[in-house]
This record gives structure tokens, sequence and C-alpha cells, in this order.
């Protein structure tokens, strides 16, 4: 199975980033991580879908690719993936990324005779969407799209 996503938004910072990044070494140094954790995070994303198991599809922004952890896989999304043993994780946060980048056509990547859960674990952030398993169209409520699994 093959996944044509791209974590990176293409949009460019915002001006108030734009200059905190030219003025505040710190903001420079978060800014400078998005490229790398991006593409990271595409190359798991390609290693999670050959394999077999339980899939977590994670949604969001920059907080979700990990951006301003100390590696892209230290971040929410590669801390929880750590404790679900067995679970594939395929994280399609795009940086920058808002609610109306997830086209309505978005679908689980899963194989048949897979299952995924949904879930809506994770840390609140305004444009934070995670699901695994479950159309937005059947999401009710803001970030909870219903629970079930193990």
């Amino acid at each position: 199975m093959t996944l044509d996503h791209s974590n990176l938004s293409g949009r460019p910072p915002g001006r108030f980033v734009a200059l905190a990044s030219r003025l505040l070494p710190g903001v420079r140094e978060v800014q400078e991580q998005i490229e790398p954790y991006a593409l990271a995070w595409q190359r798991h994303n390609r290693e999670a879908l050959a394999g077999t198991g339980p899939l977590w599809v994670a949604l969001g922004d920059s907080m979700t690719i990990g951006v301003g952890a100390s590696a892209y896989d230290r971040g929410w999304v590669g801390l929880l993936a750590a404790r679900k043993p067995g679970w594939r994780v395929v994280n399609l946060a795009i940086s920058g990324g808002r609610v109306r980048d997830v086209p309505p056509t978005t679908s689980t990547p899963t194989r048949p005779g897979t299952r995924a859960w949904p879930t809506s674990s994770g840390p609140p952030s305004g444009d934070r969407l995670v699901r695994s398993g479950v159309e937005p169209d059947r999401c009710r409520e803001r970030d909870r799209c219903g629970r079930s699994g193990p």
C-alpha cells in the first residue's frame, strides 16, 4: 500500500512567526525542525503501512508532528505510539495544518481485514483532529468521534 501525503503545508509562516524567527534563536530553532520532522514522519508512515497490526492514524498540526520536541518521535504522537507495542502509527499531521486541510474524501489507509480504533487521545490543540478509522462526517462533536476498541 502506498500513501501520497506530505506533512508539509507549503504555506509560509505567518508574519509574527517570521519576525520572531529572525529575532529569537529559540523560535528559529523550532521552525528549523518542521521540514526534517515532516520528512521523518513520511518515512515512518511508509514503513508503518507496509507492516501489519492495528492502525492508529493521527491528524493535526505541528504539535502532532512533534515540532518543539527533541526528536520527531518524541512529540506526543511518538510517545503514545511507544506505549502501544504492536500498533502501527501513521501520522498525517501537517505543520500549520487546519481542519479544513483534511479533504472530505480522506479515508483511513487500512487493508481489508484490519481494524482501526477511534481515538481522541492527546493534548488539546485548536486545530487538532485525531482519527483512526472514523470518517469526518461521522464525527458529531469536534475531537469526539466516539470511542471503541481495546
